[in-house]
This record gives C-alpha cells, sequence and structure tokens, in this order.
C-alpha cells in the first residue's frame, strides 16, 4: 500500500501514479507532462506484455471541454498513420472516469527539446550566412506541452 501526502493510492481510484494499474497497464513511471494531460511509462500486462505510454487528462481538469480536446486528440492520433507519429493502440476511461488513450512508447527527447536544440544550432549559422545585423533577435520557447 503506497501512501502519497495524506492519501493512500490503493483506496483512491481517482489518483493514478507509478505503481497503480489502469486496465491491464501498470504505470511505471511519470515521463511527460503538458497543459491537460500527464503521459506515464507504462507495462501493458496482457495479452502481451510491452512498454506503452498511456496518456491521462489530469486531476482537476476534467472539464467538457478539456475532455473534448483529449477526445479530438485521441481520434487525430489513431487516425495518422505514419512512421514517425506514435500509434495509438487502446482507449478507455479510469474506474474514477477520466479518459486515457495508449499510444506507442518511442524512447527519446521531447519534441520541445528537440525543436529548442535544432533552433540554437542554427541561429550561429544563420548569423555566418547573413551576418548580424541582419537577424532579428529572437527567443527561443519550449514547445506548448513542454516543461521545459
Amino acid at each position: 500500500m503506497e501512501v502519497e501526502g495524506d492519501v493512500t493510492l490503493e483506496s483512491n481510484p481517482a489518483i493514478e501514479g507509478p505503481g497503480t494499474t489502469i486496465g491491464r497497464y501498470k504505470l511505471l513511471e511519470l515521463i511527460g507532462e503538458g497543459g491537460m494531460g500527464l503521459v506515464y511509462l507504462a507495462e501493458q500486462q496482457e495479452p502481451i506484455r510491452r512498454r506503452v505510454a498511456l496518456k491521462i487528462v489530469k486531476l482537476g481538469m476534467d472539464t467538457k471541454q478539456v475532455i473534448a480536446r483529449f477526445e479530438a486528440e485521441k481520434q487525430m492520433l489513431a487516425l495518422l498513420d505514419h512512421p514517425n507519429i506514435a500509434r495509438v493502440y487502446d482507449a478507455g476511461t479510469t474506474e474514477a472516469g477520466r479518459p486515457y488513450f495508449v499510444m506507442e512508447y518511442v524512447k527519446g527527447q521531447s519534441i520541445g527539446v528537440s525543436v529548442t536544440c535544432q533552433a540554437r544550432l542554427r541561429v550561429p549559422f544563420l548569423r555566418l550566412l547573413y551576418g548580424p545585423t541582419k537577424l532579428q533577435p529572437c527567443r527561443l520557447l519550449p514547445a506548448q506541452g513542454s516543461s521545459q
């Protein structure tokens, strides 16, 4: 039995975290967080064992508008078929009624970190190409949903 603050995870199905199970998926660790959801590395327990990414709406963010956006994201990702986009495997609702979906787990940097790093490498190259007076100063921001 795990205790987080004053709440026992076993007795409160509204709180998911590492070590808890959602459907046939055991949550292993939090690997990402955005404005409306949390992404966990999870292990699918059946019918086959594999590591997956499970995205769930954050506790307290389960308004009709957020859930509609979350469902639209899930549906859009499920329809996309591209080698650089993680496939959606499954979806459901937790015991507490919060929606989640399960995707292919792709190990690597978050897209926000990747884009920021690539942009920083390009700025010095552009200064060499165009000179310092032709470049307007810019501020690099993390991608939406990034914790960086």
